[in-house]
């Protein structure tokens, strides 16, 4: 898998983390069309390697920030060398 790849992966996963709309790990694996191994292999690397304060709750059956996080991270398909 691309790097490209993989930073849009974390930043959609983000975006559903964030509005509270993962649902269950069912759901967020097939939303994200990965295997809930997957997912929960890019789960543990958000928490472990980003900090990122993210829990489930059963109650809502999503994935969620306990604090407000913003998740930062991109790239560029080209460099602009004007000045």
């Amino acid at each position: 898998m691309l790097l490209k790849d993989q930073l849009d992966t974390l930043l959609r996963m983000d975006f559903y983390i964030g509005h509270k709309a993962t649902g269950t790990p069912r759901q967020f694996a097939k939303k994200m069309g990965m295997s809930r191994r997957m997912l929960y292999h890019y789960i543990k690397f958000l928490k472990e390697d980003f900090e990122a304060p993210i829990n489930y709750s059963r109650k809502q059956a999503t994935y969620q920030y306990k604090s407000p996080v913003k998740l930062d991270i991109g790239y560029k398909t080209s460099l602009d060398n004007t000045k």
